[in-house]
């Protein structure tokens, strides 16, 4: 199984914080989980919301956002192995009732861009994209 995240991570800057042991405020703003079992490949859509603040950092505050795979495999091939019941035209598979598994989380920061052709061409990343 796989759980896909967007992300969005707020952190306020250490000079404007009451307490000192202040950490950053992480939102899931979409989410997908998958059951990619006997797949080779599968498709990930994850829909960013319109009125979603683009990435950015300021004295006072920072928005950046990331991508979070939660991947849970089995830690024993044994256990999946299939137990098939045969009827005269049908053939059922039987799942395993318990499964030994581990999790692992793979976080990718991203960089939200503005949306709007005019806010995208004002920030100069067409130059720096080329487009």
């Amino acid at each position: 199984m796989i759980i896909s995240q967007l992300q969005s991570v707020e952190c306020v800057s250490a000079d404007y914080c009451k307490s000192s042991s202040t950490s950053p405020f992480v939102t899931v703003v979409a989410q997908q989980q998958d059951l990619c079992y006997g797949l080779k490949q599968f498709d990930i859509t994850l829909p960013i919301p319109f009125h979603s603040t683009p990435s950015f950092v300021s004295d006072l505050c920072s928005l950046k956002w990331r991508l979070n795979f939660q991947i849970t495999v089995a830690t024993n091939e044994k256990e999946l192995t299939r137990s098939f019941v045969d009827n005269f035209e049908d053939t059922v598979w039987t799942a395993p009732k318990n499964v030994t598994t581990k999790t692992f989380t793979w976080t990718n920061s991203i960089r939200l861009v503005p949306n709007h052709l005019r806010q995208f061409s004002s920030s100069g990343i067409c130059k720096s994209l080329e487009l």
